[in-house]
């Protein structure tokens, strides 16, 4: 899996968990290395992707958590841990 297509998974993992809408702003495409990206969805203005030593996860700002916002980024977490670990392994 090259580096666009590993993006382009995990959009589509964030548009299925969290709502984010179309790509518009070139996540998938973007060639410089990305900290964190702000998505928004259903996680409120400050829903991103950010990667931590090479790792998707997702979060959003504390103070607008709520019991289902902290399931979906669980949700969303756990499948992009999952395709990180299948993106290495076939490295």
């Amino acid at each position: 899996m090259n580096n666009t297509e590993f993006k382009q998974a995990i959009w589509k993992i964030l548009q299925e968990e969290c709502g984010a809408g179309e790509d518009t702003y070139g996540f998938a495409t973007h060639s410089e290395p990305i900290s964190e990206w702000r998505f928004q969805g259903n996680l409120g203005f400050g829903g991103k992707i950010r990667f931590r030593d090479g790792v998707p996860y997702v979060d959003c700002y504390p103070e607008d958590e709520t019991i289902l916002r902290r399931i979906r980024i669980a949700e969303a977490n756990t499948r992009l841990l999952t395709l990180y670990v299948k993106a290495i392994n076939k490295s």
